[in-house]
């Protein structure tokens, strides 16, 4: 989401009239392109939500100009959306406290094979997140939730005869859920995999930063990168200078596969042999310097094939489970429409 400002329309006119930033395609990053109840929503956040749809859905073509100024029309119109549901947040004084976030960011690195707080940071870099940036959005998910559950969900009542109506209509399956079983003969598992143990020094670049402030991060960055050639200690430079994970452990990450880190610093640390440093490493969160602190072949140790974890939902559970969602989308859709009607909406994209 775009920083929340408020603007007169005298300001609004002057932002207009004087942003200079331009992004790739000629289009005006800093333009105005929806004003929310006096909030704005600017070209890049639409710019970055498309992004991240991008990522997950190669298969989209935003090269034709049809499809990209329809992409940009709907995640505006999610963006509008989301600014209202979290105005809305605000007046009913809907928060997710510190802990609650930080018991959620633990379940997360659970469910991912426990990772450390240093892996998990590396992960969401990956993704150009650091974890202030993932912090505020899983603030948000958590307050609209909240949100969703006291004006809409709490109001949800499926009966037995819908459930009863639902089944001779519309014949529904037991649903399994499983994990599949580990298999040698069905899997790489007798392929090995070499993890890195590394250790970091990260320079951030700001959100939103272009220009002077890239450089003037870089620069730092290639300084400290001298000053390693030259012979003074990785670890007593990432204490000093790194503001990224496992800082105040000499930059120490641990050990990390491939697959979790982004592909700029796979690729600028492949071939490196046991001892080695990076150069500097440009990334979309900023300036990264790497050493090879480690190497680590490993490989799956054979075993018996595991019976897979089953949890069987009967049919008139998975009645239940689809009636609900489907009377919880209604009544959102419902609750956000009568919410766009009371709002002061401008679109100028």
């Amino acid at each position: 989401m775009g920083n929340k400002r408020r603007f007169t329309w005298l300001s609004m006119g002057l932002l207009l009239c004087c942003c200079l930033t331009v992004a790739a395609h000629g289009e005006t990053l800093e333009r105005i392109v929806a004003v929310v109840n006096g909030e704005i929503i600017l070209y890049g956040d639409v710019l970055d939500q498309i992004k991240t749809f991008e990522k997950g859905n190669r298969a989209i073509n935003l090269q034709d100009p049809e499809v990209k100024a329809k992409m940009e029309r709907e995640v505006l119109q999610s963006i509008i959306r989301q600014k209202l549901a979290d105005q809305e947040v605000k007046k009913m004084k809907i928060y997710a406290p510190k802990g609650e976030i930080d018991k959620a960011i633990d379940e997360i690195r659970r469910e991912n094979g426990g990772l450390t707080e240093a892996q998990f940071e590396l992960l969401l870099a990956r993704d150009g997140l650091d974890m202030k940036k993932f912090k505020e959005k899983l603030r948000q998910e958590i307050e609209r939730k909240k949100l969703m559950e006291r004006v809409v969900k709490s109001k949800i009542v499926v009966s037995e005869s819908q459930i009863d109506a639902r089944l001779q209509s519309q014949p529904v399956q037991p649903e399994e859920s499983f994990r599949p079983p580990t298999n040698p003969s069905q899997s790489s598992s007798g392929d090995s995999q070499n993890k890195r143990h590394l250790a970091m020094i990260f320079l951030p670049v700001p959100e939103g930063a272009r220009g002077d402030a890239v450089a003037k991060t870089e620069k730092e960055a290639r300084k400290i990168y001298d000053k390693l050639k030259s012979g003074e200690e990785f670890g007593k430079l990432a204490k000093e200078y790194s503001r990224g994970p496992g800082a105040a452990d000499g930059g120490d990450i641990g050990f990390v596969s491939a697959d979790e880190l982004s592909a700029e610093i796979e690729k600028g640390i492949r071939g490196l042999s046991e001892g080695a440093i990076s150069e500097v490493i440009k990334t979309s969160t900023g300036f990264h310097i790497l050493k090879i602190l480690g190497v680590r072949k490993e490989s799956a140790p054979p075993s018996q094939p595991q019976a897979p974890s089953r949890e069987r939902v009967d049919a008139r559970e998975m009645a239940r489970r689809q009636l609900f969602m489907e009377e919880l989308s209604r009544k959102y859709e419902e609750w956000i429409q009568d919410i766009e009607k009371k709002a002061f909406i401008k679109i100028t994209l």
